[in-house]
């Protein structure tokens, strides 16, 4: 809502809209958790919750959290997308932030789907970063820029250094996945690369 006020939003296409939370709560009280109904149909886990659903799925999954039999994990819970307390709270939370921002919320069995997939890709991701990272150094030791060696002139890192960009798609005629390029010479303006200091003082009476 304070974001609203201020117009943070004033150049999106679509406005957030807050939820009413009076109304979810009368909501909440009248609906019944899917995941706790007795008479629920095999599908149950591949229908989009509405709003009151939601809030009784959250208000459910923190009763059982705080059950006498599982105070003492209070604290020391952690995401894991194969216990079922955990996705469907991610679930009925992420569903209620959905309708919040005018996306289209999911079901428990595609939220499964989407939390299976970051963790490999999040990984995927790191490991393509840090394999470049190293193979950056590497450059830069042999250049006798890092670490350098007393008896060989020392290198320029920025003459060596690169920067490298990951393409979504293979680009150029080559096809490349990976752009090294070089970087940008110290800017005079900047008061990272010239050597300028600017003095700060602070009156605390």
């Amino acid at each position: 809502l304070k974001q609203i006020s201020m117009d943070k939003y004033k150049t999106a296409k679509k406005v957030p809209v807050p939820l009413d939370g009076a109304s979810l709560v009368k909501a909440c009280d009248a609906a019944a958790a899917p995941s706790l109904q007795q008479d629920r149909p095999a599908d149950w886990d591949r229908k989009v919750w509405t709003e009151a659903e939601c809030c009784s799925e959250v208000s459910a999954v923190c009763a059982a959290l705080v059950a006498p039999s599982r105070k003492d994990r209070l604290g020391s819970w952690a995401f894991d997308k194969d216990e079922p307390e955990a996705m469907r709270f991610v679930a009925a939370a992420a569903n209620l932030r959905s309708r919040v921002f005018h996306i289209a919320p999911q079901s428990l069995y595609e939220a499964k789907g989407v939390a299976g997939n970051i963790v490999p890709a999040i990984a995927t991701t790191n490991a393509v970063v840090a394999g470049l990272q190293v193979l950056e150094l590497a450059r830069l030791v042999n250049a006798n820029c890092v670490a350098p060696d007393t008896e060989k002139p020392r290198g320029d890192c920025g003459a060596v250094g690169r920067y490298t960009y990951c393409h979504r798609f293979p680009t150029g005629r080559k096809r490349h996945l990976l752009q090294p390029t070089s970087l940008e010479a110290p800017q005079s303006g900047c008061y990272v690369c010239r050597a300028a200091k600017v003095a700060v003082a602070l009156d605390t009476t």
